[in-house]
């Protein structure tokens, strides 16, 4: 079982940094008080940082930041967090409805065709749960079949409109349901 003591107070660790800085070696300090050698070289190296005083690690070359130094890299680091996670998007569930779609992907494919200005498809494939192979094979691929005879029937409609699904159907003499015509109205924004 380890064994635990209290950590050293303030004061210990001020004069053991001020022993240092007058010439003393840390392992003879180790000898003579209590703390270890490591730990005594630590509070030096973390008094020179909160100082400002840059002296170099001793396991690496790299010189160590002092506190102003490293408050700003905190700060940094946590700015270039909250300007990626600008770059995601943020999508409630009224920005695309998947009960008017056909197909369950069809809406997000809208929505990353309508934002791929702005943000990148991978990011949007990730956060809105599909593929990029999706909606890249999605963008490539012609219309259906019955998007193809919506967009004819839509045209005729256009001409026609007056205003009512029903009297435009009957006019445009053509068998289809009220319940398809109006769902193009409501697409086109006709109604």
């Amino acid at each position: 079982m380890p064994r635990t003591r209290p950590a050293y107070p303030a004061v210990c660790h001020r004069q053991m940094v001020a022993l240092v800085r007058a010439g003393r070696d840390p392992t003879d300090l180790a000898r003579e008080f209590e703390p270890a050698r490591q730990t005594i070289q630590n509070w030096v190296v973390e008094a020179d940082r909160r100082e400002g005083r840059r002296e170099t690690k001793r396991s690496t070359a790299d010189p160590g930041l002092t506190a102003a130094e490293r408050d700003e890299l905190v700060r940094l680091r946590r700015k270039n967090r909250q300007l990626k996670s600008a770059r995601e998007p943020k999508v409630s569930a009224a920005t695309f409805s998947r009960a008017r779609v056909r197909g369950p992907a069809v809406g997000v494919f809208r929505f990353m065709s309508a934002n791929r200005a702005d943000l990148p498809i991978a990011a949007m494939a990730r956060v809105l749960g599909v593929s990029k192979a999706g909606y890249y094979a999605w963008a490539k691929r012609e219309p259906s079949a019955r998007a193809t005879a919506d967009a004819a029937l839509l045209k005729r409609i256009r001409i026609l409109h007056l205003g009512s699904p029903r009297h435009t159907v009957r006019r445009a003499s053509t068998l289809i349901c009220t319940s398809r015509a109006s769902g193009i109205f409501a697409n086109a924004s006709l109604g």
